[in-house]
């Protein structure tokens, strides 16, 4: 159970650092302040590692550990202050009923100043109606801040340690919020909640994950953070363009509208069902060998219109018009033949 004090100290803490941050220019929206003044951030942080002034012996970063059992101002101050809070090293779960210091380590966790949450959730041009997946749910403090913004129900946040969701959790569901939260590894996303409008990273990558451009719908955007070995970094934000792969292959359709295509191991057949004509693409090394058989040549048909479709720019899929009349459906465009969708 918190103190009362608790509870009557910390209102007047956030809207002094919602008053900051807009002074310093890092908060510019009015639903995102909104969202700092009324997320409780000290519930999410129990206990957490402060820098001591000075290093040990072995040059080594001194951590000292603060709850509000050890010093109550301290770690409410700090709670409401602009700063990134490390609450793990190591991957190791401290007690924060009995915590001591640590002397060097890697931060594997930890609450991000609430100035960055912010941004990215911003820079991510994030609004209400969106769906998001947040990858990295750390302490819940930036879960909580999207749950404020949006409705809870389009919230979904994967953490890939077991202990530190359970703990968010814990946080989340004690202030009244109900995001979805699982147990996922980033790389792959969260297919059971797929597609999103928005996904933002709290960890780093060393690629783009190929998994989170099939989770994201067509125009939605995804923000992270790509850095390797040597601690250079950048932050990225992709916006999704509709499925080219998918776009060419219904123009590819649409210049053999009666062929239906099948696969037996790497060879692909393609089979016209009203003439009889066949092609077969088998893989040899970087290319593919091609057989044609029959009055249409089916590939040679494609490739035809996906030349054109090259010279042409590539144009998007919103430059295609579909018609549709006594004598057939056609999908046109000014530089490319007008495409049968089905024969009449």
């Amino acid at each position: 159970m918190l103190p009362a004090d608790q509870e009557t100290d910390a209102p007047h803490l956030r809207h002094a650092m919602a008053e900051a941050l807009v002074s310093d220019g890092a908060l510019t929206d009015p639903g995102w302040r909104a969202a700092v003044e009324r997320v409780p951030r000290h519930r999410f942080v129990p206990g957490f590692y402060l820098p001591a002034d000075e290093l040990d012996r072995q040059g080594l970063t001194v951590w000292e550990p603060v709850t509000p059992g050890l010093d109550y101002g301290r770690w409410l101050a700090a709670a409401y202050s602009d700063v990134t809070l490390i609450t793990q090293f190591d991957g190791d779960e401290p007690d924060w009923s009995t915590p001591v210091r640590r002397h060097g380590g890697s931060p594997t966790s930890s609450s991000t100043l609430p100035s960055l949450a912010v941004q990215m959730w911003a820079d991510a041009d994030v609004a209400e109606g969106h769906t998001v997946l947040e990858i990295g749910t750390g302490t819940g403090y930036s879960t909580a801040l999207a749950c404020e913004r949006l409705d809870p129900a389009d919230v979904t946040s994967i953490e890939i340690d077991p202990r530190r969701l359970e703990q968010a959790a814990g946080a989340l569901f004690a202030c009244g919020y109900t995001p979805t939260l699982a147990v996922a590894d980033g790389l792959y996303g969260y297919w059971p909640e797929a597609k999103f409008d928005r996904i933002v990273a709290a960890c780093s990558f060393r690629a783009v994950p190929p998994a989170l451009l099939g989770q994201t719908r067509p125009g939605g955007k995804i923000l992270l953070t790509l850095s390797g070995w040597l601690y250079g970094y950048a932050r990225v934000l992709l916006t999704v363009k509709t499925e080219e792969a998918f776009h060419l292959r219904f123009l590819a359709q649409c210049a053999v509208p009666d062929a239906q295509m099948t696969t037996v191991g790497d060879i692909v057949h393609l089979v016209d069902v009203v003439t009889g004509s066949a092609a077969t693409l088998t893989p040899a090394g970087d290319r593919w060998e091609v057989r044609e058989d029959g009055p249409v040549r089916l590939w040679e048909r494609i490739e035809d219109v996906l030349c054109l479709y090259d010279e042409a720019g590539r144009p998007g899929p919103e430059t295609f018009t579909l018609h549709v009349y006594d004598g057939g459906q056609h999908v046109r465009h000014p530089q490319l033949p007008a495409l049968p969708l089905r024969r009449p």
